[in-house]
């Protein structure tokens, strides 16, 4: 409703061409299309992780996500790797400063 009276509502043809879209199917069979899509994606990068780390890398696979957590050994660092990675224009999450029993930094 605020949205309404702060004149943000999408415009009534779009709102029109939505609920077709919706209705005819079109929009689940693109969403299925996308789902297939990336989850070809996701399987080739977690094919190639485990192909050039060797093992080094545990990669848990979502079963219906675009995010991967990727675990490393108890003698790797994941803040390190994370900065090494960034250098090379690859972004990673560093997931230790999450675990509520890490000491503090």
């Amino acid at each position: 409703m605020a949205q309404r009276h702060m004149g943000l509502s999408a415009p009534l043809a779009m709102q029109v061409a939505l609920a077709e879209f919706i209705a005819s199917g079109a929009y689940l069979a693109q969403v299925r299309r996308m789902t297939r899509l990336y989850r070809t994606r996701r399987d080739r990068l977690v094919q190639a992780l485990a192909s050039e780390t060797r093992g080094r890398l545990m990669v848990d696979v979502p079963a219906g996500s675009m995010q991967l957590l990727a675990r490393c050994g108890a003698s790797s660092n994941d803040r390190t790797l994370a900065s090494r990675r960034a250098t090379e224009g690859i972004v990673t999450q560093p997931v230790s400063p999450m675990n509520l029993h890490a000491a503090p930094t």
